[in-house]
C-alpha cells in the first residue's frame, strides 16, 4: 500500500501532523490574519451537550488505524459489534446501506488489503453523509434547541471521523497542502457554532451558527476534492489510487449536478479505465468547472437579496468564501498574469462578510461583491467556460 495516501491513517499520526502549510502551496501565500468577530455567541456556563456515545463506542480511530495498516484482525469482535450498530443508525437516518456491507468486510475471509481498503472508503462516504445530515438538522430553526445541540455534537463526531482524516491524508503526503490548517479552520467553525447554540439570543445564535453551519460542511468538501486529486495524480504509480479517487469522487459527485454535469460522467471513465492513461489535470479542471459555479453564485447573493435574514445572507457568505478557498490554488497559478492577489482576494471575502454583519454602506457592499464577481468570471475563462454563469450547466461535447 502506498504509504503516502492511504484511505485512512492512523490516530497517532493525525495527533502529530504540526505542520501549517497554507492551501495554495506551491505558491505558500500566507494565512490572511483573523478578525475579530463583531458577533459573538457567549460563552455558556454550563456542560457542553454529549450526545456522541454511540459514535464514541465505535472506536473509529482504531479501526481506521487497522484499516490503514491492512489488518482487520486487530479489530475485537466487540468493536466490530459497536461499528455496525453505529452504521446502522447512519443507514436509518441518511438512506444509505453500509452496515451490512460492513459486517461482510469485518469476516475473516479473502485478503485483507482489499477489504481494509474499501473498509476505509465506506467510512469516508458514510461519516461524511452523517455529518451533512446532523449540520442540515442542527441548522433547523424549528427544532428544540436540545435537538439541535446534540445534532451538532454528532456532526463533529462524523467530521473527525471521516472529511478530517480525508484531510490529514493529503496533508501528509510529500507534495501535501495545509490539510491540518483546513482541519483547525473546520474545528473553529464547529466550535463557534457549539457556542453559538448556546446562546439565548436567537438572532446572535443565528447568525453565528448558519455560516459555521456552512464553513464547515464546505470546508469537508475541500477536503475530499483535496484526497481526490492526490490520488489521482498518484495512480499511474499505484493503479489502486485510481478506485480510491473513485471512492472519494462518489461522495461530492452531487456537486457536479446542474453545474457541470457531463463532466461527472467524464471523471468516472476516467478513474474507471486505464490508471497509466489518467489525466488528474484533467479531472482537476471538470471539478473546478462545477465548484466555480458555485462559488460565483455566492459572489452576489447577499448583495441580491437584501431582505433575507442577515443570518442567511452571512451564510450565503460563509459558503461562498469556503469553496473560494477549495478554488485557491488553481485560481493562482492560472490567473497569475492577470494580476491575481490570492491574499486580497481572501480579505475581499473577509470584508464582504463583515460589510454584510456591521456595515450600512450599500455602496460599499456592491463594491466588494463586484470585485469577487470579477475575479470568478476570470477564473471562469481561463477555465475555457463560454459564459460566466452560476446557474446554467455545461453541455456535453457533440459526438
Amino acid at each position: 500500500m502506498n504509504t503516502h495516501v492511504r484511505s485512512a491513517l492512523p490516530l497517532v499520526l493525525i495527533l502529530s501532523l504540526a505542520c501549517q502549510r497554507d492551501e495554495t502551496s506551491p505558491q505558500r501565500i500566507a494565512p490572511v490574519p483573523k478578525k475579530a468577530p463583531t458577533v459573538a455567541a457567549k460563552e455558556s456556563p454550563t456542560t457542553e451537550p454529549r450526545a456522541t456515545s454511540e459514535c464514541d463506542a465505535a472506536r473509529l480511530p482504531e479501526v481506521r488505524a487497522a484499516a490503514a495498516d491492512g489488518d482487520l484482525e486487530r479489530i475485537s469482535a466487540e468493536q466490530s459489534a459497536a461499528l455496525q450498530r453505529l452504521l446502522a443508525r447512519v443507514d436509518s437516518e441518511t438512506g444509505r446501506a453500509d452496515a451490512e456491507r460492513a459486517a461482510a468486510l469485518l469476516v475473516n475471509t479473502g485478503p485483507d488489503e482489499p477489504r481494509a481498503r474499501e473498509l476505509a472508503q465506506l467510512l469516508d462516504a458514510a461519516m461524511t453523509a452523517w455529518m451533512r445530515h446532523h449540520l442540515e438538522r442542527a441548522a433547523d430553526t424549528a427544532s428544540p434547541i436540545a435537538a439541535r445541540q446534540s445534532s451538532w455534537e454528532l456532526a463533529t463526531c462524523a467530521f473527525e471521523h471521516g472529511p478530517a482524516i480525508l484531510s490529514m491524508e493529503a496533508s501528509a503526503a510529500p507534495e501535501g497542502d495545509a490539510g491540518a490548517t483546513l482541519v483547525e479552520e473546520a474545528r473553529a467553525a464547529l466550535a463557534s457554532g457549539r457556542r453559538a447554540l448556546a446562546d439565548a439570543d436567537a438572532d446572535a445564535r443565528e447568525r453565528v451558527l448558519q455560516p459555521a453551519r456552512q464553513r464547515v460542511e464546505k470546508s469537508a468538501y475541500r477536503a475530499i476534492h483535496r484526497a481526490l486529486l492526490l490520488r489521482a495524480r498518484a495512480a499511474k504509480d499505484d493503479p489502486q489510487q485510481a478506485s480510491a479517487a473513485l471512492a472519494a469522487f462518489r461522495i461530492i459527485e452531487d456537486r457536479m449536478q446542474g453545474k457541470n454535469t457531463p463532466g461527472a460522467a467524464v471523471i468516472t471513465a476516467a478513474l474507471s479505465g486505464d490508471p497509466t492513461r489518467l489525466d488528474a489535470e484533467a479531472i482537476a479542471r471538470e471539478l473546478a468547472v462545477a465548484f466555480a459555479k458555485r462559488t460565483r453564485k455566492y459572489c452576489s447573493h447577499a448583495l441580491e437579496h437584501p431582505d433575507e435574514p442577515l443570518a442567511d445572507r452571512l451564510a450565503s457568505a460563509a459558503e461562498g468564501s469556503t469553496y473560494a478557498l477549495l478554488l485557491l490554488p488553481d485560481m493562482t497559478r492560472r490567473l497569475a498574469d492577470a494580476g491575481f492577489d490570492a491574499i486580497a482576494y481572501r480579505r475581499t471575502w473577509e470584508d464582504y462578510a463583515q460589510e454584510l454583519e456591521v456595515g450600512d454602506d450599500p455602496a460599499e457592499l456592491a463594491r466588494l461583491s463586484g470585485e469577487l464577481v470579477r475575479w470568478n468570471c476570470a477564473y471562469q475563462e481561463a477555465l475555457g467556460i463560454a459564459e460566466c454563469t452560476a446557474n446554467v450547466d455545461e453541455v456535453a461535447p457533440a459526438g
